[in-house]
């Protein structure tokens, strides 16, 4: 069988270069794919009519060719081309092997992308394109990432980061999870920023928690909505998509987030659901200290959370429909918290290693203020490039967040300025 798959790349790769491959490769120009890539993927073309294939490999015999999957078996009909009119994508092995393909569509049609059936060489849910190529690359720089699709990992090899594998157009599974922590123990998830890759990111999630150890966890970072890797390496190059990869958050941040999210937090039963469901997620981790570590990481999260002043004094107003001026318990319900926030914020640049340390909890700190939410995010940014900031001076911030809505707000300001100290100490 292994024989037969690998002679059908070398003919799929040679109907490529032939006149009937012109429409391929009028595509793969028009991704961008040139032709190294072309050689180095081993990309070919299938033609668009039912028997060519199996009249090519007619040594082989039908009935290998259909345990290949390279044939389809219809009962009463002569056995037909399984892949036509398509982009052939060799899938090979963690040794470089081809075991089975995937055909990109050139017209209109479905399934835009055809796998190959399982075989005895090949299960889908076991296999990662381009492991052979990205596994290489990893053991060399440390770094793996995961990619929705083929032309993904491809277009990312033509700029130059070969680091990069997709699964075969499923979610992420349990053995593909596996495979990646044999090439390195914190491997980089980068899915699309729509909500079908982020429920993708959030399955690999959970699927991975109880598979933790010390040393192996995953990593997740999103792309831009509406941008894949490609627009991203055509726009900004290579670093663009390595700075979005370098601003990975961890596994715990990322349930976290979309917990948090799922549904408002304004009453004591939703706060209970919350607890209870990251609950569920930490003892889901068989690993008995790393249970106890995320059992006790989303415990202090949920604590800090409530503490903060979650529930915000304006929210309840705009629920009673009220437009009344600031009380003094609502000014310092948010003035005091913001105060605290900003501190904080101020000396974590001095000491980035507590911030590396503390990612988490300094993720999900309650922020009304924009300008100091964005700065936030510029920290945690930093602290996973490896890089510093300069110390910031939120006093104008302050002043603003303590006046916008209450003009007598300046005993407020002048307490949270009293925190700071000297500004350039």
């Amino acid at each position: 069988m292994r024989k037969a798959v690998a002679a059908a790349a070398d003919w799929f790769t040679a109907q490529l270069q032939a006149d009937a491959g012109e429409q391929a490769r009028s595509y793969a120009q028009q991704r961008g794919i040139g032709p190294d890539m072309l050689a180095a993927f081993g990309i070919g073309y299938a033609p668009a009519t039912r028997g060519s294939l199996r009249l090519a490999l007619a040594h082989f015999g039908d009935e290998r060719l259909i345990e290949a999957g390279l044939l389809i078996l219809v009962e009463g009909k002569e056995p037909y081309d399984r892949f036509r009119g398509r982009l052939m994508l060799p899938i090979r092995d963690a040794l470089g092997q081809v075991i089975a393909f995937g055909g990109r569509v050139l017209e209109g049609g479905e399934p835009k992308y055809l796998n190959s059936p399982e075989t005895c060489l090949f299960e889908k849910g076991r296999t990662l394109f381009n492991i052979d190529r990205a596994g290489a690359a990893a053991q060399r720089s440390g770094v793996l990432v995961v990619v929705e699709g083929y032309l993904d990992v491809i277009a990312l090899a033509e700029a130059g980061i070969n680091e990069a594998v997709a699964p075969l157009g499923t979610a992420l599974t349990e053995a593909q999870i596996a495979a990646l922590w044999e090439h390195v123990e914190t491997p980089v998830l980068c899915f699309d920023g729509d909500a079908a890759g982020q429920k993708a990111a959030m399955r690999a999630a959970t699927r991975a928690l109880p598979m933790l150890s010390k040393d192996r966890t995953l990593y997740f970072a999103s792309l831009p909505p509406g941008l894949d890797p490609d627009d991203i390496v055509r726009t900004g190059g290579a670093e663009a998509f390595a700075k979005i990869v370098r601003s990975a958050e961890t596994l715990a941040d990322r349930i976290w987030k979309v917990e948090v999210a799922a549904t408002p937090l304004d009453i004591p039963e939703a706060r209970a659901g919350l607890r209870q469901r990251l609950g569920a997620h930490a003892a889901s981790i068989h690993d008995a200290g790393r249970r106890r570590s995320y059992r006790r990481e989303f415990e202090l999260r949920c604590d800090a959370l409530f503490r903060g002043g979650y529930m915000r004094s304006d929210a309840g107003r705009a629920r009673h429909g009220s437009s009344g001026g600031v009380s003094d318990q609502d000014r310092m319900r948010r003035g005091p918290g913001q105060a605290i926030v900003a501190a904080i914020l101020h000396g974590l640049v001095r000491y980035p290693e507590i911030a590396g340390s503390e990612r988490g909890i300094v993720s999900m700190l309650p922020i009304d203020d924009p300008e100091m939410a964005a700065f936030r995010d510029r920290l945690l940014a930093a602290i996973a490039a490896d890089e510093r900031l300069p110390l910031p001076d939120f006093r104008s911030t302050l002043a603003f967040s303590f006046t916008r809505d209450d003009p007598n707000g300046s005993e407020d300001l002048r307490k949270a300025l009293a925190t700071f100290g000297d500004p350039d100490g």
